[in-house]
């Protein structure tokens, strides 16, 4: 019998980040934990596993991360790609002196991740894609046997993230997001780290692709 299957999306953070919080029968899924960990911690089953996936190492995207790995239990994990966790680690690259004005450094990656590697969690197969152009080490998380992409900042409703921040590239990010659009099924719903929700054949029309 499949598993359960319940996503959430919560704002967090000190810009309102998109917070995805996947609970299933098994374990829990926590995507970008910019902040507000108390609300996070009610919206999941402590008891169970929890794995914590970061798409990028902006600070306004990993702000509650130590909180949560002090706060659950042992054997929560922290999966990133290799250069997203060393940016993290940096309150310079990790923005942290920039949008709080104090230093914020993330703790090790429990596991780096690389374009294309497929793990399993919440019961459902999940792709990391690796995305750069708005932050080096962007990662994108597609659940194929779900339709769902989390985009982090890179694909937005109509808009893709910026790029004039340390690390940024244009010309990647428009690449990059041209190739989710041209392998991905058009009815795979986006979730953004900000904005509303869309699909991949919505943004075909993309006025900035």
């Amino acid at each position: 019998m499949p598993e359960n299957f319940n996503l959430k999306c919560l704002p967090t953070g000190p810009f309102d980040v998109n917070t995805y919080i996947i609970t299933s029968d098994s374990d829990n899924i926590i995507i970008d934990p910019g902040g507000s960990v108390e609300e996070i911690l009610e919206n999941i089953d402590q008891s169970k596993k929890t794995i914590i996936l970061l798409t990028h190492s902006h600070f306004d995207h990993l702000g509650g991360l130590n909180e949560l790995l002090d706060t659950l239990p042992a054997g929560t994990e922290y999966f990133a790609h290799a250069e997203c966790a060393k940016r993290a680690s940096d309150p310079e690259l990790n923005l942290s002196r920039m949008i709080i004005g104090k230093p914020y450094t993330a703790v090790p990656a429990t596991k780096t991740l690389s374009d294309n590697e497929k793990f399993t969690a919440a019961g459902t197969k999940i792709i990391s894609l690796h995305v750069p152009g708005h932050a080096p080490g962007h990662l994108c998380f597609y659940l194929p046997e779900k339709g769902l992409l989390f985009s982090g900042d890179t694909l937005f409703n109509h808009s893709i993230g910026r790029t004039d921040l340390p690390g940024g590239d244009g010309w990647d990010l428009v690449e990059n997001c041209r190739k989710l659009l041209t392998t991905l099924p058009g009815e795979t719903v986006v979730h953004p780290g900000h904005g509303p929700a869309t699909t991949i054949e919505q943004e075909k029309s993309n006025p900035f692709l």
